[in-house]
């Protein structure tokens, strides 16, 4: 067999393995979490030992609930619950007691309430709410923040995209009107003042802010920050069969497959060319 029908059959073989290297699965990319829905209540000048409301959670798959309490009284909170099952307390205020984030995974769907048991009953006021979303893989990072005046803002690592930071503001009455921070969505508020918000992560860590009273509010506030991270689901077959809810597919980049085969092929023409020029001389 000639040198150069050697050179060929190689040149033959390598464009082969070039071509079969772009039939590559796809991949699941994170799925994209959903929000479920957003509910809320308050009390004022009186507050009993308990507040309670009626959270329905939908019936969509990795479900996870979190609660927010704020409160401008003398008590605690000493527990939260949905239906017949306790939450898991995650965060709260670093000075006196304030505000607090509570953690249920996989909530059981349909309605039930939520209830907030204090200490003791209390002459102050108290706003809390629930928020619930699909697609989550749990809690990744939460920390507290506090300060005064009319900007409020705390920053948490939020681990990597798809995910979801939910906040929690606790602020005096007179902190309102309250606006969330660009790219958070206000899910709930009370006029006590308690809200939360959430926004889509897209770094490795996401500031919320609020800005209180359109610049005329001087007094403490507290923000809360707890990071919800998607559920991922990968396939190493070119079969996928379903797709979490929220989900998406994303191809595998065919360019940084191709590339290596692209310069091996190159090398050997190149060679060949040289080859076939030495003979013909």
């Amino acid at each position: 067999m000639s040198r150069e029908v050697k050179l060929f059959a190689v040149m033959i073989v390598v464009l082969g393995l070039l071509i079969a290297s772009t039939v590559v699965p796809s991949v699941y990319a994170p799925t994209v979490i959903a929000f479920d829905a957003a509910f809320s209540s308050s009390c004022s000048s009186s507050c009993g030992a308990t507040l309670a409301w009626s959270h329905t959670v939908g019936s969509g798959s990795n479900r996870i609930l979190v609660v927010g309490v704020a409160m401008n009284g003398p008590s605690s909170v000493t527990g939260v619950t949905y239906g017949a099952s306790s939450l898991d307390l995650y965060v709260k205020s670093f000075l006196g007691d304030r505000a607090w984030m509570y953690v249920l995974s996989n909530p059981p769907v349909g309605a039930a309430m939520v209830t907030v048991t204090f200490a003791s009953a209390f002459a102050g006021s108290a706003g809390a709410g629930s928020v619930s979303y699909f697609n989550v893989q749990g809690v990744g990072s939460f920390n507290p923040s506090d300060g005064s005046g009319s900007l409020a803002s705390n920053t948490v690592g939020s681990g990597w995209g798809n995910g979801i930071v939910v906040d929690l503001l606790r602020a005096g009455s007179n902190a309102a009107p309250l606006s969330a921070g660009a790219g958070q969505t206000l899910r709930w508020q009370e006029p006590t003042v308690g809200a939360m918000s959430d926004k889509v992560t897209t770094t490795p860590t996401t500031t919320m802010t609020w800005t209180l009273a359109g610049g005329g509010y001087g007094g403490s506030w507290d923000v809360l920050c707890i990071g919800l991270l998607p559920v991922t689901v990968t396939s190493t077959t070119t079969t996928v069969l379903g797709s979490p809810v929220g989900g998406f597919v994303e191809s595998v980049n065919k360019v940084g497959v191709l590339l290596p085969w692209l310069t091996i092929l190159g090398c050997i023409t190149a060679i060949a060319i040289v080859v076939w020029k030495k003979r013909e001389n």
